[in-house]
């Protein structure tokens, strides 16, 4: 429990000291997604170093990282940090969600390498007494510097691993994925073409609605986000970059057409296919808004009924960060003042401003809602907290709502607000209490994506104003209502208005349209 938490100390959010340093450095792209403890083994393995990085700078690197750990093992670390990490380590110890199996499940994989290597399980699950201890030891400030010190500094059993990239590989491996696709569809018979139709009849939603494929694979990969535009156009960001950050700039913007009025896309047009990993677009104000970091890319629109660019991407904002490519900028939305909304995880340390804006001048951006007005270029952080949210909608009154994960599910948002977080400190050092969730209580898992408060005109009256989102380990489309409490809002669980049989099936974002009809792109993975 000792390097449990001298890890999470180091390691557990963009304010820890070997993170942070890691985040921030020139010397790569971002942390290297191997940081962490593996405590599995009968030894303990502490791992740690960037990605992105030339096999010139290990040294650089290595020196980069003793040199904090030699920092912290001099200076320590505030009570207030340390007490912050052993708490979460203490709910993490005791999450009863299992992180995907049963609970006792859980508890025996927990305990299995302590019996595989002839330890005590039972002294391993019994927390009580080590975390008490840990909380005395804490308040000694050598207690950090000496695990430090001895644990990591002192310890030389030490091995530097440097990878360096086939940088011909993205391409490789995306046109061998184009040519499988090509002998699919060349090989897909009727009736194998009509189950990838039936596939959508996986989706079952209540009496008297029915789901239809708008368009799938091979036409569309890797749908991660959609809009649609004043003439109802479907305009689509593939990203077969996933997980790559920022990747090759091979991805598509896709334009789906009605030409014929017959509620068929009966066209589609690529408008852009030079995009790197992206998770966000909008339309509106002459061209497409692009989240693709480290930028929010403006690409204007060419008059006419052709889509197609009228010029090169306009950098309106950098900064984003995406070493947690679940959790940078996402889920783009036009709100009622006509601002450019959109949801930010805790898990990236985003400094956003205009391009050659110095660092103080910045905005921080971590578990956030923020906003961008299209034309004065003002850029704010509408409210701050939660954790890895991916979406926000208004309901008939202006009041706005999103989901999160790993923590409770729903919340109220509210400008200016301070909301828990998953983990971490708020930014303002004066938040003595930040403001609690709304949900009525968890589902199965904690992994959502989407919101959508439905306000078409398609469905009967009893389905306007509720919540719909996705849950994605459960394969469902969830919905809520929000009933109004005191001066907020609590949710009440409706009904699983939509329930996949597929176990691939991977909702995003709902969307109504404008028939009142409800979009779902499906990102189709296994997880």
């Amino acid at each position: 429990m000792q390097a449990r938490l001298l890890a999470s100390v180091l390691l557990d959010n963009s304010g820890s000291p070997l993170l942070n340093a890691l985040e921030t450095t020139d010397l790569g792209t971002s942390p290297s997604p191997m940081c962490g403890l593996e405590d599995s083994q009968k030894e303990l393995c502490f791992a740690c170093g960037v990605e992105g990085s030339n096999p010139e700078q290990a040294d650089a690197v290595e020196k980069l990282i003793l040199d904090v750990l030699q920092d912290v093992a001099d200076k320590g670390l505030p009570l207030e940090q340390v007490a912050a990490s052993l708490h979460q380590l203490e709910l993490s110890q005791r999450e009863v969600s299992g992180g995907g199996y049963p609970y006792g499940l859980n508890l025996i994989l927990t305990s299995l390498t302590s019996a595989t290597h002839r330890g005590d399980p039972v002294d391993l699950l019994n927390l009580d007494p080590v975390l008490e201890k840990l909380q005395q030891q804490i308040q000694d400030p050598e207690f950090i510097k000496s695990l430090a010190q001895n644990l990591l500094i002192n310890n030389q059993h030490r091995i530097r691993l440097v990878m360096k990239p086939d940088h011909q590989l993205a391409n490789s491996r995306d046109q061998a994925e184009k040519d499988q696709l090509a002998a699919i569809q060349v090989a897909l018979s009727d009736s194998e073409k009509q189950a990838i139709v039936d596939s959508a009849a996986a989706l079952k939603v209540p009496a008297g609605f029915r789901v239809e494929l708008v368009v799938g694979e091979p036409k569309i990969v890797q749908p991660i986000a959609y809009t649609i535009d004043d003439r109802g156009r479907l305009w689509i960001v593939e990203c077969t970059n996933y997980p790559a950050s920022p990747g090759v700039a091979k991805d598509r913007i896709l334009v789906l057409e009605d030409t014929k009025g017959t509620g068929t896309f009966d066209k589609q047009t690529v408008f852009w296919d030079k995009a790197t990993f992206s998770s966000g677009i909008a339309v509106g104000f002459g061209g497409v808004w692009l989240g693709s970091p480290p930028n929010l890319l403006f690409i204007p629109i060419k008059d006419g009924d052709e889509p197609k660019p009228a010029g090169e991407p306009q950098v309106m904002l950098d900064g984003w960060k995406s070493n947690d490519t679940h959790e940078t900028l996402n889920d783009f939305i036009w709100g009622p003042d006509g601002w450019l909304y959109g949801t930010h995880g805790i898990f990236n340390r985003s400094l956003v401003g205009k391009p050659g804006t110095p660092d103080s001048e910045r905005t921080l951006v971590e578990a956030a809602i923020w906003r961008f007005h299209p034309t004065r270029k003002v850029f704010e952080r509408w409210s701050e907290g939660g954790s890895n949210q991916w979406g926000v909608d208004w309901n008939d009154h202006g009041e706005a709502f999103f989901e999160a994960c790993v923590i409770p599910h729903m919340w109220h948002a509210i400008q200016g607000a301070r909301y828990q977080r998953q983990a971490g400190t708020h930014p303002d050092v004066h938040t003595y209490e930040d403001i609690k969730t709304i949900a009525w209580g968890r589902y199965e898992k904690a992994a959502y994506a989407g919101a959508m408060v439905y306000l078409g005109g398609a469905f009967p009256a009893e389905w306007r104003d509720q919540f719909f989102f996705h849950d994605i380990h459960m394969n469902k489309l969830r919905c809520e209502t929000m009933i109004p409490k005191g001066s907020g809002y609590r949710s009440e669980k409706k009904v699983d208005f939509g329930v996949s049989s597929d176990r691939w099936f991977r909702g995003l974002s709902p969307q109504y349209g404008p028939d009142g009809g409800v979009f779902i792109n499906d990102w189709y993975d296994k997880v």
